[in-house]
């Protein structure tokens, strides 16, 4: 399910760079728990790019298609499974487990749920093969995302080995503390943007006052449908907010 506002992969190749802005925010300083959860995340995404990076190079593979396609099973069993679970044995199914039903029943039309309940008191159920659906979702998007850094972060480094003779020859790093998300792992609201982390909750992230009314109008567009948004990149700083960079298109 695309959400409003929110773009496609297969729409992105259609769009021009002349029609791309790249829309500047900061966070409010975040609560020491937000922190330590996306701070997870961030070294996650980070320990999977640069293995993206190195085994895109060791393999000598040429294309982001060719990339996802021969890295998707190690990244979700080295990075989400293991990574995330902490044990070699843990499935990418218990993995899912982490996401409560009502969250799951977002990404999915009302005929796949089931509902359970007294009274006025109400409990989403989601079945295991929605769930198992959904689990495949997350990880194709997160391998997606993590590709796609690695390809931008191979492409940055061979244009500044053109004019650094000390860092040719050398394999890119992907800084730690760094995130580019899209798809259903990031949603944009007018107030906030929400990351879907590895640990299974939705985690918001307050825009500042000033940053926020500073782009209310693009903001309100987006909510509205009237302009669409990809990649969302975010930059933690250690005083505890976050740089904010949204792709926006016209």
């Amino acid at each position: 399910m695309i959400k409003q506002g929110k773009v496609a992969s297969s729409q992105v190749k259609a769009m021009s760079e002349k029609q791309v802005e790249i829309v500047k925010l900061l966070s409010v300083p975040l609560s020491r728990t937000k922190q330590l959860t996306l701070e997870h995340d961030f070294n996650v995404y980070a320990d999977a790019t640069n293995f993206a990076i190195k085994t895109i190079y060791k393999e000598g593979i040429g294309n982001k298609s060719k990339a996802e396609r021969f890295l998707h099973d190690r990244i979700v069993t080295g990075f989400l499974v293991r990574k995330v679970g902490g044990q070699e044995k843990d499935s990418l199914q218990s993995f899912g487990r982490r996401f409560e039903d009502r969250l799951v029943a977002r990404y999915f039309p009302e005929q796949h749920l089931g509902r359970t309940g007294h009274g006025t008191i109400e409990k989403i159920r989601v079945s295991e093969g929605t769930r198992i659906e959904f689990v495949h979702l997350y990880a194709n998007q997160f391998v997606k995302d993590v590709i796609r850094s690695a390809a931008a972060e191979i492409s940055r480094h061979r244009q500044l080995s053109k004019m650094l003779v000390s860092i040719r020859g050398k394999i890119p790093h992907f800084k730690h503390g760094t995130i580019i998300l899209s798809g259903m792992l990031v949603d944009v609201f007018e107030k906030a943007v929400e990351v879907l982390t590895l640990s299974g909750e939705k985690v918001p992230i307050p825009f500042d006052k000033r940053s926020r009314n500073s782009e209310r109008e693009t903001l309100q567009a987006i909510v509205t449908g009237k302009r669409k948004y990809g990649r969302v990149r975010l930059i933690m700083h250690k005083e505890g907010f976050l740089n904010i960079d949204l792709r926006v298109f016209s």
